[in-house]
């Protein structure tokens, strides 16, 4: 299977830089405030059944809903927050020491593709609407499985290919025609949020990505979907 078609690392920054200033604000009026119970059972997922103190990545974490969303799931774990996009990484860090988590959250500048962390070293890793956004996400993957302790868990949030019920439809539609419409009022970058809309269609299936994933050397992959059903959990964890 062929990854999807995206832009290349320097225009993905650069998509994001622009809109970092209202990123969290375009994220929750898009999704009407889903993302935040996206994020918190992704983390829910990601920790469950592993120790304390342990090191944990958020990749792509971007202004660091995920990364703080883990932080408060487990409270004596340190979390480290990966992105390319600096801007985004000092939105995150500025809410992480605003939200008291600032001793626990360590902002880490780097690609996915490439990361500055010694094999093993992660109890768990997490990310949420990363995948869509790299022209490589079979490396990324192996790059998630190479930093992970034997045992660790695996947590992948997307949005992917919208399949042929009502609901999906019309949130295929609403990305499509909707959503640029919003982002160009609120961030004044409509194309971010066009870009955004493609990557959704042109990303695989959840069969699709779980074959991505066990490609990668994550054995007994399986996802779930959250509420109300236009988000999915991928990965590897605890039953």
């Amino acid at each position: 299977m062929t990854a999807p078609t995206t832009p290349g690392p320097a225009q993905v920054r650069s998509i994001f830089t622009a809109v970092a200033s209202r990123y969290d604000l375009m994220n929750t009026l898009m999704t009407f405030g889903l993302h935040h119970l996206w994020r918190r059972q992704t983390a829910r997922i990601a920790l469950q059944g592993l120790p304390r103190g342990i090191w944990v990545l958020d990749l792509g974490c971007g202004t660091g809903d995920l990364a703080l969303a883990l932080a408060r799931r487990a409270p004596f774990a340190r979390i480290v927050g990966a992105d390319p996009v600096v801007p985004m990484l000092k939105v995150a860090q500025g809410k992480a020491g605003r939200l008291g988590l600032g001793g626990r959250f360590s902002p880490v500048a780097a690609d996915g593709i490439a990361l500055p962390f010694a094999n093993a070293t992660f109890g768990a890793v997490a990310c949420a609407f990363v995948l869509r956004n790299t022209p490589y996400p079979p490396a990324v993957l192996r790059e998630m499985g190479r930093v992970l302790v034997p045992g660790g868990r695996l947590a992948i949030l997307e949005l992917c290919r919208f399949g042929d019920s009502y609901l999906e439809r019309a949130v295929a539609w609403y990305l499509r025609c909707v959503v640029p419409l919003l982002g160009g009022v609120v961030t004044g970058h409509r194309g971010a949020y066009a870009y955004f809309a493609r990557s959704v269609e042109s990303f695989p299936t959840p069969p699709g990505l779980a074959e991505w994933v066990h490609t990668a050397g994550f054995a007994q992959v399986r996802w779930r979907r959250l509420s109300p059903g236009v988000a999915l959990v991928w990965g590897v964890w605890p039953g």
